[in-house]
Parts: structure tokens; C-alpha cells; sequence
């Protein structure tokens, strides 16, 4: 937390101490505001001294009276120019004081001349007019000066004793009477000057803890914005920020001076469709509370933030809405969390479905040819009669073999996937031809296509040399000829042939006119145990590997298998290898592309 700013006003403060009050920076703060009064109060001066010489000058013929008057026009002079030079008190602050409690002193003195001097010469008319003028500068010095208790009272005591002796001193009743009003009005005037002074200094302490209160919740509260993720923010009765956290721009991404009198919504440029917004809207608009409501903040292709907003209307003591004041905490960080973890389950979910799929299909696959071959083999044992050739036999022995034929294959594809998967799968490089291995892949095939009455035709115009694992690469095509022919209705051709593409790569395509699939169904057919149509699985057999297996070991050449079907029409299949695992022969190099 940073350190609070040291007190630079009348008090010190520590924040384990009391406040100390620091007497000479008070007045110079309260003298502050005099410093425009002081021409009039000069003026007052010399108009009363021009009354004294106005009426002194024919009943007073006395030298005395003309230094007074020299000494007064000095003293304002000096005055008036130290006020021209420089009309703030709080520069200089202890010699300022000194300087103005000297010459409310040597006015003093002034002004207790004219009654000890002048008025035992003076007529009795003139005397009346010193004794006024001389109560006037009383209590007139004492008022301007009353922000200087010292210098205030020293004033009216000077000037109201020197009116008190001269009138004790006529000796008359009257003149005793206004002497002892002199001393009274002296008194009062310092008893007022001194519970003025401690009124101003009780209420400078109360509005200087105010301020240093003020200031302290201001620094914890900066303190708290630097430290914190939290952010605030507060708005006026139309919704327009008119306060926020420094950090606010930071976080949106533009200058502070351009949030000023927006609303919340366009300072953070959020779009009516990004999620939370209509309720923020609604429940500002009701001017309720705003209990952690989510909301989302676009930035603009990027990925969103996700901010958490808390709020509560404001409202004069009249009930009249003031706006809102609220807090905001940056929350993507955990909502990416939260997505990750959704994320997570439903993957989590889906390899659960898919297991649960493996092993009902599985287990249903598997069944099948071991109860053959349990079933067959114990007719075998049982019919001990008849000869070994016996055709019944052989008809047993066939549907023995080719059980444990499509187990092995069952069971081969699982292991393959589990390799795949696991990475552990390495081909075995090496040339061949084109042509030569999709007849190969052809005539393994068509004894399958026979026994489903469905004519299996080949193309090979076109041929090339290509690099790859033999095995693998006539697995893929079994899979994808075996799947065509499976899920083709008796009569439907499949027809097979090799495409040139483009950049010299080459294309095995395998087209049928069977049931087809459904276009938003092809890319889920690829995962392991998916099959567009349940239904048709379950006639034709199949654990649902095929695809999945194919796709895996074209791309671990740097191909491809994709799918381009239309339901009820019939499906084409590609088997894509880049060019850099193709070689056309030079005759047919410059042909372009087929």
C-alpha cells in the first residue's frame, strides 16, 4: 500500500498520534482572505486622519500634530506597498505575522497619540472628535485584526488605555464615564476576538479531519483499485459513467477521456447479442440492484472476456435515483476455466458413450463367430458317424474358417486403432504402383462383391509410382471398397478408378450407388464405433472402425479419406496422397491434370 501524503495544513498527523494544530500556519491561512480588505481598511485609516487634521488644524497649533499625520501617511504607505508586492499571507508565513503584528502595533501607537497628546491642548469640541475618532480606530483595528488574537487585543488595549487616561485625567464625571467605557469596549472586543479566534480553530480542526479523513478513504481506496482485480465504476440518473477505476481503459483498451459520458454498454462496445447484456439493460432499467450478473465483452474477432458485474442505485435522501455504483471483477480467466472443464466433461462423457458403444458392438460382433465356431465344432464332435469327407463336414469346417476369419479380422482392427492411437504404428516405406496395388485391393474384394450381387468395376487408365507402406496402403482401400459394397443395395454398381490431381497428387475414388449418408453425419463417421445408420450396421455387420482406421493411415502418409454423399444416392470416397509421395511417368507428365 502506498504511504498517505503528509499533512500540509495547520495539523501534523500520524496515523498513530493525535492531531497536533500548528497555531502560526492557521492564522497565516486565516489572514489568506484579509489580504483584499487591507485597501479599505488603509482607507478608513487615512480618512479618519484627514477628520482629526480637518478639525485640529484651527484649534490645534501644535507641531506634534504634524509629525502624527507624516507618521500616518508612512505607516500606510509601507503598507499599501507590501500589499501590492505580494497579497498572499501564506508565503513567508512567520515573518508575514511579524510584520503585520508590528505595524498593528506601531498603529496602535499612532493612535493612542492623539488623546494623550493632542486632546489636553484641543478645545473642548476637538476633544469630543478625538474621542470618537480614537473609540472608531478601537474598535475598528480590533475587528480587522481579530483574526490575530495577540495583535487585536494588544490594538484596542493600546488605543482604549490612551483614551482611558486622557479622560480620567480631564477628571470630569462625563470623561470618567466614557473612560471606563473605553476599557469596557477593550475587554469585550478581546473577549470577542479570542472566542472568534477559538471558533475558526475549532472549525479549521473539524474541516481539516474532515479532509485528511476524506483524503485517507481516497488513498485506501487507490490502494485498494492497484491491489485489487476488482474495478469501480458509478454512473449518473442516464446511465453515463461519471467515475471509474484507472484501470477500467486500461482493460477496455482506449483513453480514460473517452469513456466520460458514455454509458456502460458503449464504453465497453459491447453488441446487443453478447450474453447478459438485455438483463443488465432490464435491471438498470427498473433501477434494481445488479446481483453478479455475467457478462460478456467481445473484443472484436478475438475471444471474449467475461466480466462480473455488482451494482446498487443510489438515491438522494428525497428517494430522487441518482445512478448507479458498482463494482466490476474480471472473471475470464475463470470462465475459460469453467468452458475448459465443460469441455473436459463432455469429452470425458463422450469417450464414456463411446466405450460403452465398443463394448455393446463388440461384444454383439464378437458373439457372432465364436458362436459359430463353438456351435460348428461341437457338431463336429457330436456326429462321430460317417466318413471324414463327408460334405456336411466341409460345410462345417468352411463356416469354422470363415468365423474365425472375421474374428481375427475383429480383432485386428481394434489392435490397429489401439496402435494408431497410441502412436505406436510405423510404416514401412517403399515404391509401388498405383495401379497395381488398387487391383490388388480390387480382386481381394470382388469375391465379397459376387455374394451381394453387386458389380465391382476398375479404371486403371491411369497410373503412377507411389512411396508408402504396402500394407497399410491396401488397408485403406479394403476398408473403403468393403464399406462401399456394404452398404450397397444388390444391382448397384461400385465403381473404382484413380484421379490425377491437382500439384501432381494422386486420388484412389470409390464410388457407389448405395444408401448414402447424411451430410452433417460424415465427419462423426470417422470417429471409432460411429456409423451413419444404426439401423444399417446392425444388417451389414461391423464394429464401425473401418472408416476411422483409414482416415488415421492416410494421414500418417500426409493424405487424406473424404466422404461426398448424398442420402438415399450414393457415396463417393477419396483416398488422397500428397505429391511428394507420387511420381507420374514422364509420358503422361505434361497431360495435366485428368
Amino acid at each position: 500500500m502506498s504511504e498517505p501524503h503528509q499533512a500540509s495544513g495547520p495539523f501534523a498527523h500520524d496515523l498513530g498520534s493525535r492531531l497536533k494544530f500548528d497555531t502560526g500556519r492557521f492564522r497565516a491561512e486565516q489572514l489568506a482572505p484579509l489580504a483584499q480588505f487591507r485597501p479599505y481598511v488603509m482607507g478608513a485609516n487615512i480618512l479618519a486622519v484627514l477628520v482629526i487634521l480637518w478639525f485640529g488644524s484651527g484649534s490645534v497649533n501644535d507641531p506634534w500634530l504634524t509629525a502624527w499625520t507624516v507618521a500616518q501617511a508612512a505607516l500606510t504607505v509601507a503598507v499599501l506597498r507590501a500589499w501590492s508586492k505580494s497579497r498572499n499571507f501564506l508565503t513567508n508565513t512567520r515573518r508575514t505575522i511579524g510584520l503585520i503584528e508590528a505595524a498593528s502595533l506601531a498603529f496602535a501607537v499612532l493612535w493612542a497619540f492623539p488623546p494623550l497628546q493632542l486632546f489636553p491642548h484641543a478645545a473642548r469640541e476637538m476633544q469630543h472628535v478625538i474621542t470618537a475618532i480614537s473609540f472608531i480606530a478601537s474598535v475598528t483595528g480590533a475587528f480587522a485584526l481579530t483574526r490575530l488574537p495577540s495583535a487585536s487585543i494588544a490594538f484596542t488595549a493600546v488605543v482604549s488605555g490612551a483614551i482611558f487616561i486622557s479622560e480620567i485625567r480631564h477628571g470630569e464625571d462625563i470623561d470618567l464615564i466614557l473612560g471606563f467605557i473605553a476599557v469596557a469596549i477593550a475587554v469585550l472586543m478581546s473577549l470577542m476576538s479570542l472566542a472568534l479566534n477559538r471558533t475558526l480553530i475549532r472549525r479549521a480542526a473539524d474541516n481539516y479531519e474532515m479532509n485528511r479523513q476524506s483524503e485517507f478513504i481516497s488513498l485506501l481506496l487507490k490502494d485498494f483499485e492497484s491491489c485489487s482485480s476488482d474495478l469501480l465504476w458509478e454512473t449518473d440518473a442516464e446511465g453515463k459513467l461519471i467515475y471509474f477505476s484507472d484501470r477500467l481503459p486500461m482493460l477496455i483498451g482506449t483513453e480514460a477521456a473517452s469513456l466520460i459520458g458514455k454509458t456502460f454498454q458503449e464504453a465497453v462496445a459491447a453488441p446487443s447479442e453478447a450474453e447478459g447484456w438485455d438483463d443488465f439493460l432490464k435491471l438498470s432499467g427498473n433501477r434494481v440492484a445488479i446481483e453478479a450478473l455475467r457478462l460478456e465483452v467481445k473484443r472484436g474477432t478475438s475471444s471474449s472476456d467475461w466480466w462480473m458485474v455488482t451494482a446498487q442505485p443510489l438515491q438522494d435522501h428525497t428517494g430522487i435515483f441518482l445512478g448507479y455504483r458498482g463494482v466490476i471483477r474480471d472473471i475470464s480467466l475463470e470462465r475459460r476455466a469453467q468452458l475448459e472443464l465443460i469441455k473436459a466433461k463432455e469429452e470425458a462423457e463422450h469417450a464414456s458413450t463411446a466405450k460403452s458403444q465398443f463394448l455393446a458392438i463388440t461384444s454383439h460382433e464378437l458373439k457372432t463367430p465364436l458362436n459359430a465356431i463353438v456351435g460348428f465344432s461341437e457338431m463336429l464332435v457330436a456326429q462321430r458317424d460317417g466318413p471324414l469327407g463327408s460334405p456336411v463336414y466341409a460345410e462345417y469346417a468352411t463356416t469354422i474358417l470363415q468365423s474365425s476369419s472375421h474374428l481375427r479380422n475383429i480383432i485386428g482392427d481394434i489392435l490397429d486403432v489401439t496402435r494408431i492411437e497410441r502412436g505406436a504404428l510405423s510404416l514401412i516405406e517403399q515404391d509401388m504402383d498405383a495401379a497395381e496395388i488398387f487391383e490388388i485391393a480390387y480382386m481381394m474384394c470382388r469375391e465379397q462383391a459376387k455374394a451381394a450381387d453387386i458389380p465391382l468395376t476398375i479404371d486403371l487408365d491411369r497410373s503412377a509410382e507411389i512411396q508408402g507402406d504396402i500394407t497399410r496402403i491396401r488397408q485403406v482401400l479394403i476398408n473403403l471398397i468393403t464399406n462401399a459394397i456394404k452398404f450397397s443395395m444388390p444391382g448397384n454398381p461400385v465403381h473404382l478408378e484413380i484421379e490425377r490431381c491437382a500439384k501432381d497428387g494422386l486420388a484412389f475414388l470409390i464410388k457407389d450407388h448405395g444408401i448414402g449418408i447424411d451430410p452433417k453425419d460424415i465427419e462423426r463417421i470417422f470417429e471409432p464405433f460411429e456409423q451413419g445408420d444404426t439401423g444399417a450396421a446392425r444388417r451389414h455387420g461391423g464394429i464401425g472402425l473401418g472408416l476411422a482406421i483409414a482416415r488415421r493411415l492416410a494421414r500418417l502418409h500426409g493424405g487424406d479419406v473424404a466422404l461426398t454423399s448424398t442420402l438415399g444416392a450414393g457415396t463417393t470416397a477419396r483416398f488422397a496422397l500428397p505429391p511428394e509421395r507420387v511420381k507420374w511417368p514422364k509420358a503422361t507428365a505434361t497431360s495435366g491434370a485428368a
